[in-house]
């Protein structure tokens, strides 16, 4: 499976956050991290990643942890199956 988010975040000053994906329910160790050192900050961040997955029904899901003030809008999460 090929999945990519996109994610633009407005941050406050001094803020940390971290975009991590799940599959299954279970948090993938890739993740993106970021912070901010000025007020008003616009991020833009892109994710690409291929996972071998077994055949069948999976979940995706996008989660952010943050320290501080930021708000992702908008974001795009995409899955595509890759076949042999």
């Amino acid at each position: 499976m090929q999945v990519s988010f996109f994610v633009h975040t407005d941050a406050a000053a001094n803020t940390s956050f971290h975009y991590y994906l799940e599959i299954d329910g279970q948090v993938q160790e890739q993740q993106i991290s970021a912070s901010s050192n000025g007020a008003g900050n616009e991020l833009v961040h892109t994710f690409i990643r291929v996972y071998l997955l077994p055949q069948g029904t999976h979940t995706f899901s996008l989660a952010m942890a943050c320290s501080g003030q930021a708000v992702p809008n908008p974001v795009w999460l995409t899955v595509i199956e890759l076949l042999e």
